[in-house]
């Protein structure tokens, strides 16, 4: 070839398939590139690679590819020809470099195609392609030609459509593809690439996403009573001094589960939230005596110690009754845990993934970086394949099951199993692990005393995976009732063994 020729990049032909775009296999087999490699060079080997072009579908029809951990690997195959006469295979040496691009059809806009970008120092995850020509830009922002320049301002602006500048500013995110073995493309009279193409991966958004707003109705749903507008109200325990021995009461159920409440949904006592709003507009709130606390931001924190955590040695004494709201307080109050809740969000805010929307539909784009002699390199591309899908985690690829083999109980094995595996702990976990039940379900836990020591225990894996297995069996069989999964997720099948 000589420099200026166009290049094709198209899907390899093996046997009678033919593609502009990339092919993708689906290898189950471990040696799966050796095996790929060896049979391109062969019209019966590339028949053979031909029958593992992957094809499983999904009830939609839509194409499904399958995580490494399903045991199955998706190649990329392309070869690369001169755009001529007959289409001679172009030199491998030629090849600068090469890759391949995964694109996500956006969700919101299927007219619209996505990359993973990022600019260099900061992954800002899926962004819209914005012209066709972003979409055919060099993925490498530091290997697009630079803008072109007359020195006239107006001639300038008639150059700026062409300028391939007009690509947004980041880099795209491109796993490479590799020549195949000189020996290989000889035999087949073709310029192979191939590559593993990446369907999982630990990338995410540098900045997490921030929650929506709450909006004040949804909050104010789950206003507890106690701050809502109106007079007083009747309460449980009225005037009592309660301990940690009240915490089983069932009078007192409803005002427990309001204090968990404050705990676990509006963030009281979590300091990592900027809350502080709340705890000082209920110390607003002031409680008649003989309630100790007096106010209700000290009361609910006292309580908590009490009902809550069982903290022994405290007591809180409940107001004769709750006091009335005005609906002014009642709105401050509700400002306030509106303001707790996002608060709290925000601290619980994730970070896309690159894979993190399921369902999400894909495409895969081939490149082909030219050398040109004197001048840069020209970069090229093929079609887009079919849109397809990544299969969840917890599908099957098909493949049959990994078999563990566990060890027969009527041969006397446990007699000869030792500790394989032993677990440090200290003298308060290993007393905590050792009492009684029923007392630490009732918040009695163990205390110290006697020497500080620490304590290491060893165990038998296999024993472990033994009782496991005794214990999923049993659990599958309680769920079964429920779910009715047993003939799903259970199959028992007898093997003839030899005596």
């Amino acid at each position: 070839m000589v420099a200026g020729h166009a290049v094709l990049v198209r899907g390899a032909s093996l046997g009678r398939t033919f593609s502009k775009a990339p092919v993708i296999l689906a290898r189950p087999d471990r040696q799966f590139l050796q095996a790929i490699l060896d049979g391109l060079s062969t019209p019966d080997g590339r028949e053979e690679i031909a029958a593992t072009i992957a094809s499983r579908r999904d009830a939609k029809g839509v194409l499904k590819l399958h995580l490494p951990m399903h045991r199955i690997q998706h190649v990329a195959l392309i070869d690369i020809a001169c755009d001529g006469f007959m289409n001679p295979r172009l030199d491998p040496a030629r090849v600068d470099s090469a890759g391949l691009v995964l694109r996500r059809i956006n969700p919101d806009n299927p007219s619209r195609l996505q990359g993973w970008r990022n600019d260099g120092k900061t992954i800002v995850g899926w962004k819209d392609f914005s012209t066709e020509d972003d979409e055919r830009a060099d993925p490498d922002l530091s290997r697009r030609p630079p803008p072109l320049h007359s020195g006239q301002p107006a001639l300038d602006r008639q150059l700026a459509p062409f300028h391939w500048r007009k690509a947004q500013p980041y880099n795209e995110s491109a796993s490479p593809l590799f020549v195949a073995l000189p020996a290989v493309c000889q035999a087949a009279g073709r310029t192979f690439l191939y590559g593993v193409i990446p369907l999982a991966s630990s990338e995410q958004v540098e900045t997490a996403t921030p929650p929506p707003p709450y909006d004040v109705s949804v909050v104010s749903s789950h206003l507890p009573a106690y701050f809502r507008a109106g007079g007083q109200r009747a309460i449980a325990r009225a005037g009592e001094t309660l301990t940690a021995s009240n915490a089983d009461d069932a009078n007192l159920a409803d005002f427990i589960l309001m204090l968990r409440q404050l705990v676990m949904e509006f963030g009281f006592r979590d300091s990592a939230i900027p809350n502080g709003a709340l705890y000082q507009t209920l110390r607003q709130v002031a409680l008649p005596s003989p309630a100790n606390p007096s106010n209700a931001g000290d009361f609910f924190d006292r309580a908590l110690q009490v009902l809550v955590e069982r903290m022994p040695g405290v007591s809180v004494t409940m107001p004769p009754h709750w006091p009335a709201v005005s609906a002014a307080l009642s709105a401050s109050i509700l400002s306030a845990i509106q303001s707790a809740i996002q608060g709290r969000i925000a601290t619980l805010a994730t970070r896309e993934g690159r894979f993190d929307n399921p369902g999400a539909l894909y495409q895969l784009r081939a490149f082909v970086r030219v050398k040109q002699g004197a001048c840069p390199t020209q970069i090229y591309w093929s079609d887009p394949t079919e849109a397809f899908t990544i299969a969840a985690w917890y599908e099957s690829g098909g493949q049959p099951p990994v078999r563990i083999q566990l060890p027969d109980l009527s041969n006397g094995f446990l007699k000869a199993l030792k500790p394989d595996v032993s677990f440090g702990m200290s003298q308060s976990t290993f007393q905590k692990m050792n009492g009684d039940a029923k007392e630490m379900l009732k918040g009695n836990f163990p205390g110290g005393g006697g020497l500080d020591i620490a304590w290491l225990c060893s165990f038998n894996i296999p024993t472990i995976t033994f009782c496991a297995f005794f214990v999923l069996n049993i659990f599958l069989s309680l769920f079964d009732i429920i779910f009715g999964w047993m003939l799903f997720v259970k199959l028992c099948i007898p093997i003839p063994k030899r005596k």
